[in-house]
């Protein structure tokens, strides 16, 4: 029986034996692959390295002509065949499309635990798309599963005239989980928000197929500088379920759109105020005839579609007469889709100082209108103005302008008084002097005060167990009248004397709480003034004693005279 045991045992060695043989006869290698070979620009592609019986640490590849999504998703397979170990790690890559032509992926030469492997070079065909889809037109979706589209609602505009612009996804695939997008930066564009409801996907037909559509973002530009402005950056990650329980990962990315911006026509006006899709200038006085000394407003309202919050504070001159204050700046203005729409109104309050007839000054501005192609000139003003005295008024004299510092008063020049009202000899006064003198001295004083007390307090905070030394005296008189307070009632008198002893013992030592041990102290006692600790361990028993038998011990007034007498003993003798 157990010769035949034995040869089992050497039988099952030997297949072992083999079946390890067969694993050190796998031959290691490395290769990169792509999903697919011809997509479109804008789409997705996932390269894979595969190394097999082998281990290595890759990172993510540069490749020109592929913007880098995410990744690397990581996958691991081991089988055994007849005895034969096999490995095989897989790390895979997912990049979105950005070249118009060819991508050339290089070879890579590749470091591992089983030596050095290099992988095969290839090329990714990028395709034109079927229908045309130049900088971005939504036609572009047919060809892609997944597109993403800046659509633009003007491509040619002048500096200043607002442009929609409206990112959108496009997606052929039912159950795509976006799991992130990008807004683009829109360099060379100030930007406001339209707000939207919370995206989501709804079916729409487009060239009779049937596509989900979700708008992520519309946003109202105005360039701010001429030239060929690109908006780019906006893209996807996401995920597809395949089946129940398979899946893949999706990127995508929008074509880059551009728009042409030119200066304005030449000449331009004064005043101008900038490019608008529409507006309107209205000025409107509150009344014509005021009373002097008595406010009115004046309206200057602008109306209209446009980048309404870059208008500044109209310049106009009012004359000296009339006091002019600071505009208050009234908006209504929302974000639709349309663009920026409202009006900006500056409401201004003016008091006329003097009676008379004015007419209100002339304003004159200018603007670039985008729907008729030319410059707006409007001059606003000029209605008569009539300033009466009122009520009461005897007459209107005074003269004043907001605008200046001076006031024209009756009399231009004040004269200089020649007689004084009374004279005060030269020596007289020294204790003015004195007093004057002194008033001046307090500031430099309080200065050395603060600074030596600010010096102090550095010291001991510096020095902290030598200060609760200094303090200790001060510390126990304080806690003696306490307990003197309480005389009349020996238990409080009893704990409160013992608790104000213990604390002068704890700061003379400079210890902190947690140190303190009666025997500590004591012992402490013994070397720092030796002949006082006897009456100290004495005074301390009598005190916890008198907390559970107060008839047992000297009245209040005698432990707490003791109590006195030999803290004064303590300090002479500490000191020596």
């Amino acid at each position: 029986m157990t010769h035949e045991m034995n040869w089992m045992r050497i039988g099952w060695l030997w297949i072992a034996l083999i079946g390890s043989f067969g694993t050190w006869a796998q031959e290691a290698s490395a290769e990169l692959t792509v999903d697919r070979s011809t997509v479109l620009r804008g789409e997705s592609v996932q390269l894979t390295f595969t190394f097999n019986n082998c281990d290595a640490n890759v990172s993510v590849p540069a490749i020109a002509g592929l913007k880098y999504a995410y990744g690397p998703a990581k996958g691991n397979n081991v089988t055994f065949v007849n005895g034969r170990r096999s490995s095989q790690s897989m790390y895979t890559y997912t990049y979105v499309v950005t070249a118009e032509n060819d991508v050339q992926v290089p070879a890579y030469s590749i470091q591992t635990n089983k030596g050095t492997f290099q992988t095969d070079a290839f090329t990714i065909r990028v395709k034109k798309p079927g229908n045309s889809a130049s900088n971005g037109g939504a036609s572009a979706v047919l060809d892609r599963e997944v597109a993403m589209v800046i659509d633009l609602s003007k491509r040619n505009v002048v500096v200043g005239e607002p442009v929609v612009a409206t990112l959108q996804i496009y997606s052929q695939m039912s159950g795509l989980d976006v799991r992130d997008y990008s807004i683009p930066e829109f360099t060379g564009f100030w930007k406001e928000s339209v707000d939207l409801p919370n995206p989501s996907f709804e079916p729409r037909l487009l060239n009779g197929r049937r596509i989900q559509v979700a708008t992520v973002g519309k946003f109202v530009l105005f360039p701010q500088q001429t030239g060929e402005l690109t908006i780019d950056g906006f893209d996807l990650t996401g995920y597809v379920r395949t089946s129940f329980f398979n899946g893949r990962n999706v990127a995508a990315a929008a074509d880059p759109v551009t728009v042409r911006v030119s200066p304005l026509p030449a000449p331009v006006p004064a005043a101008h105020l900038g490019a608008f899709k529409r507006l309107d200038v209205e000025l409107n006085a509150s009344e014509l005839e005021v009373e002097a000394n008595q406010a009115f407003t004046v309206d200057i309202a602008f109306k209209g579609n446009g980048n309404l919050k870059f208008l500044r504070e109209p310049q106009w001159e009012w004359p000296r007469d009339f006091e002019v204050f600071d505009p208050e700046v009234k908006d209504r203005i929302s974000i639709e889709d349309a663009g920026e729409v409202g009006s900006r109104t500056f409401h201004y309050v003016i008091i006329p100082r003097t009676t008379g007839t004015f007419t209100v000054p002339e304003l004159r501005v200018s603007w670039y209108d985008a729907a008729r192609g030319e410059h707006v000139e409007r001059v606003l003003g000029g209605e008569v103005l009539t300033v009466t005295a009122g009520n009461g008024m005897p007459s209107a004299t005074l003269s004043y302008n907001s605008k200046s510092d001076i006031q024209i008063l009756n009399q231009d020049i004040r004269y200089i008084q020649l007689e004084a009202d009374r004279f005060v000899p030269l020596s007289a006064g020294g204790w003015m002097k004195a007093g004057l003198a002194s008033g001046l001295a307090i500031g430099p004083l309080q200065w050395l005060l603060i600074w030596a007390r600010r010096r102090r307090k550095d010291a001991e905070a510096r020095d902290i167990k030598g200060t609760r030394k200094r303090q200790a005296k001060s510390r126990i008189r304080k806690e003696l009248r306490e307990a003197q307070k309480s005389i009349d009632n020996p238990a409080a008198f009893h704990v409160a004397l013992g608790h104000g002893l213990e604390a002068y013992l704890i700061a003379k030592l400079g210890w902190s709480q947690s140190q303190y041990t009666r025997t500590g102290a004591l012992a402490a006692l013994a070397q720092a003034a030796p002949s006082t600790q006897p009456e100290w361990q004495s005074l301390l028993e009598a005190l916890d004693l008198a907390r559970y038998a107060p008839g047992s011990t000297a009245p209040p007034q005698t432990l707490y005279d003791q109590a006195v007498n030999l803290v004064e003993r303590t300090e002479k003798e500490w000191k020596s």
